[in-house]
């Protein structure tokens, strides 16, 4: 994530800028077996086995990561809580919040087709709006506070036949009632919050899906505190691009 702070104040000679810059990146290769599925066919449980797997953050390396050859047993127990053990030993939180997103489990009545459908075939160009309610459940670990989804998905193309169709798909959704909190005395405010989608999925569970996620948001406010105005003007940029290849 990119964020950008300008803080204005009669006490500074000029507007005060602050970059902040975050990075993730995460290397996962592993053999996948099903232990339990979904009432829609998913993945519940599963075994995955260790291939490769390294991860940073800022630069940095993270630590207690399963090796090759450890076997982790995932199961979804609901939308927002996966559990992930080697042998007994839970992992740690911070290692299941990394792999969460790229751990293929999920829970009954949740999956992709539902929460942004579309729920019947279209044609190629055509647009359809997500499950709004689904979609801001999906959020309400990073943007708890959205009370609303706006935009449309569309079928940009659909590539390959028979057996193997590739979707296409890109999107521009703005998300409503988005706040940020900010450090007293400012308070929680008001965020202008848009996500652009696109990526390629495969209508099989095989192959190669490819999804890329931009998210932009931009706050601010004012407030006076012991005498002195402030205003805070604030952007933030987050990027994340996923590749997961099933055999």
């Amino acid at each position: 994530m990119d964020m950008t702070v300008t803080i204005t104040a009669p006490s500074l000679p000029s507007p005060q800028t602050q970059p902040n810059k975050q990075a993730s990146v995460l290397h996962f290769e592993a053999d996948c077996e099903v232990l339990a599925i979904t009432a829609e066919g998913q993945p519940k449980k599963v075994a995955v086995t260790v291939k490769v797997l390294s991860a940073s953050q800022d630069g940095k390396n993270v630590p207690d990561l399963p090796v090759a050859g450890d076997k982790i047993i995932a199961e979804a127990t609901s939308r927002h809580v996966k559990t992930m053990t080697v042998g007994d030993k839970p992992l740690s939180e911070g290692v299941v919040k990394l792999l969460k997103d790229v751990m293929p489990v999920g829970v009954d009545g949740w999956d992709d087709q539902i929460v942004f459908g579309p729920k019947e075939a279209v044609a190629i160009g055509a647009t359809w709006t997500p499950n709004s309610s689904m979609l801001l459940a999906d959020l309400q670990d990073s943007l708890p506070t959205a009370s609303a989804v706006q935009g449309l998905i569309k079928l940009d193309d659909l590539q390959g036949s028979g057996d193997g169709p590739v979707a296409k798909i890109s999107s521009n959704l703005t998300l409503v009632g988005v706040t940020v909190p900010l450090p007293a005395p400012m308070g929680a405010m008001p965020a202008q919050c848009t996500v652009q989608l696109t990526g390629k999925f495969p209508a099989l569970a095989k192959g190669v899906f490819d999804e890329s996620t931009k998210m932009n948001m931009k706050f601010g406010g004012e407030t006076d505190a012991n005498g002195v105005h402030l205003k805070v003007d604030a952007t933030a940029v987050q990027i994340s691009t996923q590749t997961i290849t099933l055999p």
